[in-house]
């Protein structure tokens, strides 16, 4: 099964127009047996199994669809006889149509995820094969987001023609049912468990989001910063009781801001970047990429305010089995310090920027005044020099290294970053 991109998939679209035939790839199927085949596809955009959309800056999308006209942007695709021997095209692919996927955009993939869009039927191939190409079309409302929209698709061929689909999507792994041994084995570089690990992709349950984490000097960590929001449930996070709102106020930027020195202890907050925050912050900033900045009560799902500050927080928003680390960073006995000090290695990279911890510039600071892009802080567990504080990771990207002991005021708005460990 082969491939051969005749045109490139790249068009420019101004608003509230459409155009097709952005594309053409050949695809060439060699089955020298008389049951044939059939070709399945699925979407496959930005990494991500089963997802149809094209993905743009800032978590815009196109979705899948078939319109010319109106306020959806949508793209589609068509199946085209190849030359020579050509494989039949299943309707309604030999037409625009929608691309297989999540169609609903609901999790539920169990029964529309690969798509049969081709078959050859019954006769031993030659060695020429049997052909067919895939096109696409896409329309750009009005009120689009500007910017660069990526997508893909995979066709996977299965033999004889009457075969099933294949296996849908692969099991998702939850970072609630994860273990510290499962991070030993799936994520362990080559064996040496002291060693910067492979990173794998892990979901958290409450809300599907997906990250990264790698096993990093025995322990578990994820690779990107929490971006939870909104009401989130005991069950799958790592605290106790009632289901918690970490959303219940805003972190504001310049003034009005309920997150303050006066009530900002006892208020819960959260701040998730919007366009202004991440052109702030600059490069290919993501709200995924970036993540989500909290308070301290909010990030502890309540459990240190003013009334109670703990030496350590043990409950926090992180998902079930893991956890907000101790620090600071140069304290021997703090899980910061671990993630960069083990047997007397450092494992700092890239003029000493620890590049398995993907550092990223931000957070609400100063009463809420101000987003610095080239200074991004983390909370720690611990609590801080002074009664209202806690201890943090500091990361300056002007000098490009962390650095500590350093600890803030619990209103300020921090990155998270969780671990999963002994």
């Amino acid at each position: 099964f082969s491939s051969n991109t005749d045109s490139t998939h790249s068009t420019e679209i101004a608003p509230e127009t459409w155009q097709e035939n952005i594309g053409k790839t050949s695809l060439t199927v060699k089955c020298n047996d008389s049951g044939g085949y059939a070709v399945y596809a699925v979407g496959y955009s930005n990494d991500e199994w089963n997802n149809n959309t094209l993905v743009g800056p800032n978590s815009n999308v196109i979705n899948t669809g078939t319109a010319t006209t109106g306020s959806n942007s949508t793209r589609s695709m068509k199946l085209l006889p190849g030359e020579g021997d050509t494989a039949s095209i299943v309707s309604p692919y030999n037409d625009y149509a929608t691309v297989p996927g999540d169609q609903n955009d609901d999790g539920d993939d169990t029964n529309n995820s690969y798509t049969k869009v081709a078959t050859y039927n019954s006769t031993t191939l030659g060695n020429a094969g049997s052909s067919f190409a895939v096109t696409y079309k896409s329309y750009i409302a009005k009120n689009q987001a500007a910017g660069d929209y990526t997508g893909k698709v995979k066709f996977t061929m299965v033999h004889p023609s009457t075969a099933e689909a294949p296996e849908q999507k692969p099991s998702k792994i939850y970072m609630q049912d994860f273990t510290l041994s499962s991070c030993m084995v799936n994520v362990g570089q080559n064996g040496n468990l002291e060693g910067i690990g492979d990173e794998l992709t892990v979901y958290d349950r409450r809300d599907e989001s997906d990250y990264t984490i790698r096993y990093i000097n025995g322990a578990c960590w994820m690779t990107q910063n929490l971006r939870i929001t909104g009401t989130i449930s005991a069950a799958d996070s790592n605290f106790i009781g009632s289901d918690f709102n970490v959303s219940q106020y805003d972190l504001k930027i310049n003034g009005d801001n309920e997150c303050n020195s006066t009530n900002g202890y006892d208020d819960v907050c959260s701040r998730t970047p919007d366009f202004t925050d991440l052109s702030i912050i600059g490069g290919d900033a993501t709200v995924k990429s970036v993540g989500a900045w909290y308070n301290y009560k909010a990030a502890t799902a309540g459990t240190v305010s003013t009334n109670s500050n703990l030496a350590v927080a043990t409950r926090d928003i992180c998902p079930s089995n893991w956890h907000i680390p101790t620090g600071p960073a140069i304290d021997p006995s703090s899980e910061f310090y671990a993630l960069f000090n083990s047997t007397g290695t450092r494992y700092w990279l890239n003029n000493n920027y620890l590049s398995a911890f993907n550092a990223v510039g931000g957070g609400v600071y100063s009463n809420g005044v101000a987003i610095d892009p080239e200074y991004g802080t983390w909370w720690t567990a611990s609590s801080g020099r002074l009664v209202d504080q806690r201890y943090i990771l500091s990361y300056d990207s002007v000098q490009d290294k962390f650095f500590g002991p350093a600890s803030d005021y619990r209103y300020i708005g921090e990155y998270i970053r969780c671990i999963l460990s002994n």
